[in-house]
């Protein structure tokens, strides 16, 4: 019968019952896929460190060779707060410090009325103080790190690597220019007691008035890259300086948002109660090396010593020469894209784009419905079904992990597991999490449809994004950002082929792949099923993406990489 002209002619959707997908589709489909997994690794792959610098560099950049002949003698020994190679590693450093020109004074006390800090009480302290006088200072710049190591460790990682980075950079700016302003070195004693060495200074130099900005060193493994991971309150000119000289950032407000939420502490906490702005940089992978007589000079990252000194001579660069005397100014939101720069907004306006992303999802789900693509119903069920399937995804990594556990407790396998020591365990982590998820949107997909599933799993990231954007705010990018780039892919036409749909949801996975391996080495294999279930809500974006495939190799996905994944981290 022909057409009368009055009737509408609709094209089935990609995927939809009755229609079968040509070979050359499925092929571009799986291609993508090729394309978010390029898009994940590589992500993962921009963390690491720079290459070490030979000596041979020019004398006003900074090497990790030349660093590390600092670390060989810091960490000959064991050199705990008050023993005899504590000692002489002080006399060491004071002696180095003076060839490179500075004025040295070792400031002798004892730390009393500490409060919450008991095992540091009664604690004698000889902090190393040196000075770099400006030509016409605002106020002072003080690179800190500590030379005591803890009692079974070499501390050439924790924290050699921090004084020596320091050292490389004092030799780096004798050899250029003179600064403007004062650079103070701070190297306080006995923190592994409870951050004694940084009390005692604040409470009793005076040079403390003189301080305008910090920048602290640490470790917490001997690995990775160097992250700035902690900013004083009121760190949007910090985070613009760090972000203008960085070479090789890497940085998030994510981070800082966590920890100022943790009771861990640093020097960096003595230095910001007392009113010093300040930045603090240190490096997580190898934990197990953390405090174990494994931290030796044979297990420090040549190229994490590298990116050590680099983050420390980024912040003489950026503030040497600057006015220091005002220096607080509103948070920002930030974060390192591929390691290559920062991307960075103020704090406000982090609730309107959160906003701006809600509305522009409720748009696109109010045209998807007039196109009847989309129904109410069937979308909430679509939200039930993508918070089960990031349920599901938690629940099958929190198995994995207690089997694991279970099979391998023999030979030593701890939950405490660090993933740069074995990081094809993360991986492990992640094909579980997309096999289950795949899986379990396999019937949703079938009943309700992609759109209903989508957009109904977009409840899930309108949630997160407001929800960090009020309360979280360093946080709302890693939600607000991927939440547009989703609707831009949902608002498409149901007729782009999904090679054209796959480019919505790389920044969500671009986002998140970085985010969560620094997180899975900041909070090791306990915390694996939480981050299992952020990884679920990552892949969210990449259901249209699924969704094109025929359902016979969604089916075959999953229970691939769910088998792979289980088995990653079985073996």
């Amino acid at each position: 019968m022909a057409s009368t002209g009055n009737e509408a002619q609709r094209s089935p959707e990609p995927g939809a019952p009755g229609q079968t997908m040509a070979g050359s589709e499925v092929r571009r489909v799986w291609l993508s896929f090729g394309i978010l997994a390029l898009a994940a690794v590589g992500s993962v792959a921009r963390l690491t460190p720079p290459a070490p610098s030979p000596a041979t560099i020019p004398p006003t950049e900074v090497s990790a060779e030349r660093a590390l002949e600092h670390v060989n003698v810091i960490a000959r020994e064991r050199h705990p707060a008050g023993s005899p190679a504590h000692a002489a590693v002080r006399a060491y450093l004071v002696e180095e410090l003076r060839k490179l020109g500075l004025t040295v004074e070792v400031q002798s006390g004892v730390l009393t009325g500490s409060p919450g800090r008991g095992v540091g009480e009664g604690q004698a302290v000889e902090n190393i103080l040196a000075r770099l006088p400006g030509t016409a200072p605002t106020k002072a710049l003080m690179l800190a790190s500590h030379y005591d190591s803890a009692d079974e460790s070499f501390g050439a990682s924790d924290a050699g690597a921090g004084v020596a980075a320091i050292l490389e950079t004092v030799r780096a700016v004798r050899a250029g220019p003179p600064l403007t302003n004062d650079l103070l070195v701070l190297i306080t004693d006995a923190e592994e007691r409870g951050l004694c060495g940084a009390i005692v200074f604040v409470r009793e130099h005076p040079r403390v008035q003189d301080v305008g900005l910090v920048a602290n060193f640490e470790a917490r493994g001997s690995c990775g890259p160097s992250i700035m991971f902690e900013t004083s309150d009121g760190n949007g000119r910090l985070v613009e300086g760090f972000a203008a000289a960085a070479s090789h950032p890497c940085t998030t407000s994510l981070a800082y948002e966590v920890y100022r939420r943790l009771p861990n502490d640093t020097d960096l906490t003595v230095f910001k109660a007392a009113g010093l702005p300040g930045l603090n940089f240190a490096f997580i992978g190898g934990l197990e090396d953390y405090h174990a007589p494994t931290d030796d000079v044979a297990h420090l990252d040549r190229r994490t010593l590298e990116h050590h000194c680099r983050n420390a001579h980024s912040v003489v660069r950026a503030f040497g020469n600057a006015d220091l005397r005002d220096l607080v100014a509103p948070n920002l939101v930030y974060f390192d894209l591929l390691g290559a720069f920062v991307v960075r907004y103020p704090g406000g306006l982090a609730l309107p784009l959160a906003l701006a992303a809600a509305a522009a999802w409720a748009v696109a789900a109010w045209r998807a419905r007039r196109e009847g693509r989309l129904a109410l119903g069937k979308a909430g069920l679509g939200l039930l079904a993508a918070l089960l399937a990031i349920a599901l995804a938690a629940a099958a990594v929190w198995g994995a992990w207690r089997l694991a556990l279970w099979l391998h407790a023999p030979n030593g396998f701890r939950a405490t597991i660090d993933f740069s020591a074995r990081p094809a365990l993360f991986y492990g982590v992640a094909l579980l999490v997309l096999g289950t998820f795949t899986l379990a949107l396999e019937f949703p997909l079938r009943r309700l449809g992609v759109w209903n599933v989508a957009l109904g799993g977009g409840f899930v990231w309108v949630g997160l994004a407001l929800g960090t954007a009020g309360w979280f705010e360093g946080a709302s990018y890693l939600f607000t950002w991927p939440l547009f780039f989703a609707v831009a892919g949902a608002a498409c036409d149901p007729r782009v082929p999904s090679g054209g749909r796959v480019a919505f949801a790389i920044p969500a996975i671009a986002l998140f792949a970085p985010t969560l391996w620094l997180f899975f080495l900041a909070m090791t294999l306990h915390a694996a099923p939480v981050l299992a279930a952020v990884a679920a809500v990552g892949l969210l974006p990449a259901v249209p993406v699924l969704e094109a495939l025929p359902a016979r190799h969604r089916v075959i996905l999953g229970c691939v990489a769910a088998a792979a994944g289980a088995l990653a981290m079985l073996a």
